[in-house]
């Protein structure tokens, strides 16, 4: 079953890692837990319209709903450097393709994507969108 992408909200990927930091004793080294998300819109060309940011969704989505809304024109105080994108499937899978406003590099991003049907009941509840 091919994966429902909606257009009428806002996506959001979490991502976690670990790295070791500096101690100024040579007996243990920390290790911290980096966490960010990406926040991400679909729109119904193909394209896409996506951030990145250390604030959890609670904290940023209003802001975000309104810039994403304005097409990134928002008179918000808030700094947020928007990426414009292309996205496709193919089966399950959703590729998501991002230009870095920095340099001008391409990201890809390639994710599973399920349909809510097809989740354990456990897991209908905390999908990743907002709307």
């Amino acid at each position: 079953m091919r994966p429902l992408v909606r257009f009428d909200g806002i996506y959001y990927l979490k991502l976690k890692y670990f790295r070791t930091g500096i101690s100024e004793t040579s007996e243990y080294r920390p290790v911290h837990e980096v966490i960010s998300y990406r926040y991400i819109r679909f729109l119904k060309d193909g394209s896409t319209m996506s951030i990145f940011s250390t604030k959890t969704p609670k904290k940023i989505f209003e802001k975000l709903r309104v810039y994403f809304l304005t097409g990134g024109k928002s008179n918000n105080h808030e700094l947020f450097e928007m990426q414009r994108g292309q996205f496709w499937m193919q089966n399950n899978m959703i590729t998501l393709l991002v230009q870095s406003g920095h340099n001008g590099e391409h990201y890809r991003y390639d994710f599973q994507a399920n349909r809510m049907s097809a989740l354990p009941e456990y897991l209908k509840d905390k999908g990743d969108f907002l709307e």
